[in-house]
């Protein structure tokens, strides 16, 4: 018997169909230790006309297995049955052909009994049942939910989703033969839930069976009752979930037509206007405001026709920044990186050989130079305007910047898609944007949007330069064991750059007088372009108890040492920002405003950072 212990509050109800088809992926996983801790509810529909017969290993974790069998004749019964049986406070549904992660299913069930969450839904991946490959990775660009929440959609996908048993209510499936489980959310309000993301793949979805419902053109010439029962449920429905019924039926509504057209059934057609009570200017402006939310996923089926290119260009610390957008698309699409610095070269070529980033990321990531001058050019010119910020001349020049893309992409360059960033920081818009065909993306991408969910990747594939250098090591251990104060400051170039301009001594003396209160005793690390000149300029405001670290590494030496780094002060420079945020220290202090005179990128700096004025 399983312990309380052991148990986890989730019930599973599998329904199976037509058992004839295979069984080896339900035995998969019911044999896996991890089953024992979940019930299970298997139901078979017996209106197959088949006999299910089970062949477990012997003292199989899942031999305590509720089943059931009846003649449902529809996904949606045979889910009701499962859902009658279930005693659990979360509860979700998969299909007995496909295959759950159970191990990604656990550790995603640990986020949301933490949280006061109401729903979770999951990352998955689609696999051809003849085949075995996988197709395609739909993947979470980001855990945060405000972000991300939208592109799931369009993929609803029941078995996705884990809901708890209090949202469910009494609500239950219809007896539809297709969209039973896309109605259902509907009905339940889901996406007006508090809902957790996880970018891990807890769900493997097939496809390629001739007897799938979903293969079966005969129920989706019946899902014009679906539309309009969907139609009459977004009257009622607010919030999120209006958005979401309202995709439903446009993508119910064009496969409708398609398939009726098809068969010349123009009475069918008919009907489905006027069941809509939608005149056409109507239906046509909703298509149209909802164009970008359709296409809104990274999580499309990839193909080497949507490979996407990311421009390279600046210091160290602005391509990390561009190819953590780079390793957020790879998890969906080919990529390509054009012109990238050799340290980002060495360093993904570390970052590929790492277990975490093959179970994640798509496939190998290229390396090219821009072919022609003209493309340099290209590159530069949306560079500029993405630098531009909200003057006057930047919100102009970005307000038409649609058209220059246009006109780039369909006469100058017609195999690409050349898109610009509208912002330093973090777009929004950037994602929809670059879906549908191949993009080359241009911008400076000054964002911890991209990055956070590539923390670990970055960290443990930059800190394997410090193992490769005496000197390194021994700095990093004696960063552990003293805990200096890490203060980053930048030089160079910043001295004659009026826009950007070098942080004042005062941020700097105020800073350390911030961290006097707890920090007293503690040793100041040194880190700049011009150590010497840096030295200089604030000996009298770090004290005597300074270490410069000098230029005797390389860049990716010295950012892979401010890993290990406890408390920081930076200025506004990327490599120092890239230092502290690695660091995962708790304690950072950064320039407020970042720039002098150029509006500060979207959603740069983490709002758990100090931020102190400079502008004085």
């Amino acid at each position: 018997m399983k312990t309380v212990e052991e148990e986890i509050p989730l019930s599973v109800v599998v329904t199976v169909f037509r058992p004839s088809r295979g069984l080896a992926n339900l035995t998969n996983w019911l044999n896996s230790k991890s089953s024992s801790r979940l019930e299970i509810i298997l139901v078979h529909d017996t209106s197959d006309e088949e006999t299910l017969s089970l062949k477990l290993e012997r003292n199989s974790p899942s031999d305590e297995f509720v089943f059931v069998e009846g003649d449902y004749g529809s996904p949606g019964a045979s889910r009701n049955a499962g859902l009658e049986k279930a005693t659990r406070e979360w509860i979700t549904f998969w299909d007995f052909d496909d295959l759950p992660n159970l191990e990604a299913v656990m550790e995603f069930m640990g986020k949301l009994l933490q949280g006061d969450y109401q729903a979770g839904i999951g990352s998955f991946q689609i696999v051809s049942k003849n085949t075995g490959k996988t197709l395609s990775k739909k993947i979470f660009p980001s855990e945060i939910v405000s972000e991300s929440l939208n592109l799931s959609l369009v993929n609803p996908g029941i078995w996705r989703w884990i809901i708890r048993r209090t949202v469910i209510g009494e609500t239950r499936f219809r007896k539809y033969q297709i969209g039973e489980d896309q109605f259902f959310l509907a009905e339940i309000g889901a996406y007006n839930c508090k809902v957790a993301i996880t970018q891990s793949v807890t769900y493997s979805y097939f496809i390629g069976d001739s007897s799938q419902q979903t293969a079966k053109l005969e129920n989706f010439r019946k899902i014009n009752a679906l539309i309009s029962d969907f139609i009459s449920l977004r009257h009622q429905a607010t919030g999120v979930n209006q958005l979401y019924i309202g995709i439903a039926i446009l993508i119910l509504t064009k496969k409708s037509l398609k398939i009726n057209r098809s068969f010349a059934n123009f009475n069918s057609i008919f009907k489905l206007v006027l069941s809509s009570k939608m005149n056409l200017t109507k239906v046509l402006v909703s298509v149209w405001k909802m164009r970008r939310v359709l296409q809104a996923s990274v999580l499309q089926y990839p193909s080497i026709n949507e490979t996407k290119r990311i421009d390279f260009f600046g210091g160290l610390g602005n391509q990390l920044f561009q190819l953590a957008l780079a390793l957020t698309l790879n998890r969906a699409y080919p990529v390509t990186l054009i012109n990238p610095s050799q340290s980002i070269i060495e360093l993904v070529a570390r970052i590929e050989k790492m277990p975490i980033y093959k179970t994640r990321c798509h496939n190998h990531l290229e390396i090219a130079q821009s072919k022609t001058i003209r493309e340099d050019k290209i590159r530069n010119l949306f560079t500029r305007v993405s630098g531009f910020g909200n003057s006057k001349l930047g919100m102009a020049l970005k307000s038409h910047i649609s058209f220059f893309e246009f006109c780039l992409g369909t006469i100058v360059h017609k195999s690409n898609r050349w898109l610009c960033a509208r912002d330093l920081g973090y777009d929004q818009s950037l994602i929809p944007r670059l879906i549908g065909r191949r993009s080359r993306v241009v911008g400076y991408m000054q964002t911890y949007v991209w990055a956070e969910s590539l923390r670990e990747i970055f960290v443990k594939s930059i800190q394997e330069f410090v193992q490769l250098n005496s000197e390194l090591r021994k700095l990093s251990l004696q960063a552990e064991k003293d805990k200096p104060i890490f203060v980053q400051c930048r030089m160079g170039d910043y001295r004659n750059n009026t826009k950007i301009g070098l942080v004042s001594d005062l941020f700097f003396s105020q800073a350390i007088a911030h961290l006097s209160k707890s920090y007293d005793n503690r040793k100041v690390w040194l880190f700049s372009d011009e150590p010497d000149n840096a030295l200089s300029r604030l000996s009298h405001v770090l004290g005597q108890n300074v270490t410069v670290i000098k230029n005797n590494f390389s860049d990716l030496e010295t950012l892979a040492l401010s890993t290990f780094g406890d408390v920081f002060i930076i200025s506004n420079s990327t490599f120092g920002w890239w230092g502290a945020f690695l660091s995962g220290s708790k304690v950072v202090i950064a320039p407020k405003p970042w720039f002098r005179k150029i509006v500060e990128p979207n959603k740069l700096v983490p709002q758990s950072w100090i931020r102190i004025n400079h502008n004085s």
